[in-house]
């Protein structure tokens, strides 16, 4: 079997997230592979320890250390330019790979002869579990196709042949939206994506998180990708900075009313999932007649969780 590179950066989690994530990656079934994980708070002694710790106990781990905090997209290139594998893994540093994972995922890319794959995810809002919403599995055509309207694509879950990685360049430097930036490039590109129906990882929220503080950034960089790959315009000629730039968009004001909005639909979420249906009820009528952000929000959901469905219905 093919030595796969599994590629984690570590910056300010809890020890016990870090450690869990850690042995869920050296308990995989499929043994042969290389860890690379990449520090990217050089101060946290704490953290640096615990890695040095699994290194010295297993050698399929590699600890990089950068010298000051150069963020995700750098620490991501930097462990795969000192990739050896002829596949790489993508894992975060709160989340929990099932011990399948990736026995499955390459399985299924041989089998399906595709060159990149990802999974459905459960997910851990703190401390709480909840699984997610089961669909099928989507095939070369329907995802390129999906991504049009939304991103089906979760980045701690893929798999991906390395030759895409120096095709594109590696990762660029569009924070909040550094993966669907790189596989709607991969897309582009010719590459064939597939998604599996099989929920292989433990996807964590938590509520100081990145995406959280900068919602309305990572939603406007979102939609203006999205836009460029509809009307095929080629993603990777369009300069970084159009997309940096946006923050000039979102004053104070816009970031607390998406803010907003980004919660109530949260909660709708979580309405509809235990079954609340008043409650629901309630909250869509509330958004809808009072935030043009929750409208937006609910419209695009909706469209997209249609859709989705449309496409797997059969398979589940």
């Amino acid at each position: 079997m093919d030595l796969i590179s599994v590629v984690m950066s570590v910056y300010n989690e809890k020890e016990e997230w870090v450690r869990k994530s850690i042995e869920s990656i050296l308990r995989q079934t499929y043994v042969n592979i290389e860890f690379i994980i990449i520090l990217d708070n050089p101060v946290n002694t704490t953290l640096a320890k615990v890695i040095e710790t699994y290194q010295m106990e297993d050698n399929r781990v590699k600890f990089l250390v950068n010298t000051k905090n150069e963020g995700l997209v750098y620490s991501l290139n930097y462990g795969i330019s000192e990739a050896k594998g002829k596949y790489i893994a993508r894992m975060d540093a709160d989340d929990y790979s099932s011990p399948e994972r990736l026995v499955k995922e390459y399985q299924c890319m041989i089998d399906n002869q595709v060159d990149f794959i990802m999974t459905g995810v459960n997910f851990l809002y703190e401390e709480r579990y909840q699984e997610g919403t089961k669909y099928g599995e989507l095939d070369s055509i329907k995802f390129a196709e999906l991504m049009k309207y939304g991103n089906v694509s979760v980045h701690p879950t893929w798999l991906f042949d390395k030759e895409i990685y120096y095709v594109l360049k590696g990762y660029r430097n569009i924070s909040y939206c550094e993966d669907l930036d790189f596989v709607l490039r991969a897309l582009q590109h010719g590459y064939k994506c597939y998604r599996m129906k099989e929920h292989l990882l433990d996807y964590r929220f938590r509520n100081s998180g990145i995406s959280k503080s900068n919602a309305l950034e990572q939603h406007l960089r979102a939609t203006a990708l999205q836009k460029l790959y509809i009307k095929g315009e080629d993603i990777g000629s369009i300069n970084v900075d159009y997309f940096i730039n946006m923050e000039k968009e979102c004053s104070k004001r816009n970031k607390e009313i998406f803010s907003e909005a980004d919660k109530m639909m949260g909660e709708l979420v979580e309405y509809i999932n235990e079954k609340r249906i008043f409650a629901c009820g309630i909250n869509i009528l509330i958004g809808l007649v009072s935030n043009k952000y929750y409208r937006l929000l609910f419209c695009k959901n909706v469209r997209f969780r249609l859709k989705l469905a449309a496409y797997t219905r059969k398979q589940i």
